[in-house]
């Protein structure tokens, strides 16, 4: 293949929020969410409740544990999620999140929001840890992308000139053998 648009699905810096609902996964796992389109997997840990008291993405799709979508009493004050992914309410199990990872993680097809189908790839349960507290920031080493931009742009700049004096020289071979 010549070129091909693909994911880089390595872990990215951690950054700190202190909100309780924000989670960050360390490793190659993903959360598993419940979508009308079925279930679905993210790295973006950006979590809140809902009103039935259900951990819910940034779009209200419901967060999956292992039994089922977590739901916490929205009465509990101390909300912890332990470095495994039990949900703890004031010091009782509440639940366990659901955090996969794939063999081949090049079969995952983007469906924006975050959200990533299976599309027949085998999920298998993840060790990674859960860091709460934190947010996965882009894994995109900007710098880097940065000078292949510019590395892409002056060679696009250099094949441009050479189509010119190649036009050029067509033009004055057809003009000076006409003139003959």
């Amino acid at each position: 293949m010549v070129d091909e648009i693909a994911t880089i699905h390595s872990t990215g810096m951690m950054r700190q929020t202190g909100n309780a609902l924000d989670l960050a996964i360390d490793g190659n796992g993903y959360f598993a969410v419940q979508t009308p389109a079925g279930v679905r997997y993210t790295k973006n840990g950006t979590f809140t409740k809902n009103a039935q008291g259900q951990i819910v993405t940034q779009d209200g799709n419901p967060v999956m544990g292992t039994a089922g979508p977590i739901t916490v009493n929205n009465a509990a004050s101390n909300l912890t999620v332990s470095p495994d992914g039990r949900v703890m309410l004031d010091g009782v199990e509440s639940g366990q999140l659901s955090i996969v990872e794939f063999a081949n993680e090049k079969q995952l097809l983007k469906e924006g929001d975050s959200l990533y189908n299976a599309n027949g790839a085998q999920a298998a349960p993840s060790g990674s840890r859960v860091e709460q507290g934190m947010l996965e920031q882009s894994n995109v080493n900007v710098v880097a992308e940065m000078v292949n931009l510019i590395t892409g742009y002056r060679a696009y700049e250099v094949n441009a000139k050479t189509v010119q004096a190649h036009d050029q020289l067509l033009d004055k071979a057809v003009n000076e053998v006409g003139r003959t």
